[in-house]
């Protein structure tokens, strides 16, 4: 995966919402220099934005993604970066710890500048009451499909243009989303078939599904065409695999200066055959509860996942 850097700002501002849910964070903005008689503007990774005018406060984040410290050059520019947009707080992320030099700047700011390292921790140093957390990915596969049969009322086809349909020059295509059961969410008949089919209690199991929709019996199926919604019936036979591939999570810890965690991050890529899997769980602290405001998932076509937590009682 090709990690340009932007990868990292996204997390920082999915971590930031939920402890901030009530405020604006906004990813890559370019802010106003106060004063400038050009209009001249300047760059900022994540900008937070709290309360309401005339009294909104406005936080400016700076994220480095890379192997080594950041510099005392970088955060110059930074605190120049501050005063420039006029923002009342500047908060500087990075994988790698920061010099001490910079810790001591930071910390005479006047709370002005906070200093926050995003890295791996290991299962021991995990504060929450679990041992581990694990992902479960769920892999599901048509092998063959037969005796696909799909059928309409003429009368109904014909009063939304879709005569066609009826004579059968439909084509089906198992990942196109043409298919609705409420007409409001299209999926496809990959997922239909999937949705038939309990997950498996084994690693992988192989097994023969049947898809059987009546016209004038619910639950109702219907088709998506030329804009219209046309209720049909549907049978067909497919041969499937079906699929829970376990993969532990990794855990990542937001921690701020010398106040110690703010946030944790449960993180788990999976290149897949069809594509890179991607989930993200920023967890915080309220109170004596740990609560998850927001998921970010990445996932192929017509797939599904869950994370579960084992606890140490």
């Amino acid at each position: 995966m090709v990690n340009d850097g932007k990868d990292f700002e996204r997390l920082v501002q999915l971590i930031e919402k939920s402890i901030s849910p009530d405020s604006t964070v906004e990813h890559n903005v370019q802010l106003p220099i106060l004063n400038s008689k050009i209009n001249a503007t300047t760059q900022c990774d994540l900008v937070i934005r709290s309360g309401v005018y005339p009294r909104e406060t406005m936080t400016i984040i700076e994220v480095q993604d890379r192997e080594y410290k950041v510099t005392p050059n970088d955060f110059r520019g930074w605190q120049q970066k501050l005063d420039q947009v006029g923002a009342q707080h500047l908060i500087c992320v990075s994988r790698q710890d920061f010099p001490v030099s910079i810790k001591e700047q930071a910390s005479m700011s006047g709370n002005r500048i906070y200093l926050i390292t995003l890295k791996e921790i290991g299962e021991e140093k995990i504060p929450m009451n679990f041992t581990s957390f694990i992902f479960n990915y769920r892999y599901f596969d048509i092998n063959a499909l037969m005796n696909l049969k799909v059928g309409a009322s003429k009368r109904e086809a014909e009063k939304l243009g879709m005569s066609d349909f009826v004579t059968g020059k439909t084509v089906v295509n198992t990942k196109e989303k043409i298919w609705s059961k409420d007409k409001k969410n299209l999926i496809t008949l990959h997922l239909l078939c999937m949705d038939s089919i309990p997950s498996p209690t084994e690693n992988t199991l192989l097994g023969d599904g049947k898809l059987h929709f009546k016209i004038d019996k619910d639950p109702p199926l219907y088709t998506f065409l030329n804009g219209k919604y046309l209720r049909v019936g549907l049978d067909c036979d497919f041969e499937y695999k079906n699929e829970i591939i376990e993969k532990p999570v990794s855990i990542l810890q937001y921690e701020q200066d010398e106040n110690g965690a703010v946030a944790w991050v449960a993180e788990v890529f999976h290149e897949t055959l069809q594509g890179l899997l991607s989930v993200k769980v920023p967890i915080i602290k309220s109170g004596n509860d740990y609560v998850v405001r927001s998921i970010q998932a990445i996932l192929p076509l017509d797939h599904e996942m869950s994370i579960s937590c084992i606890s140490k009682n």
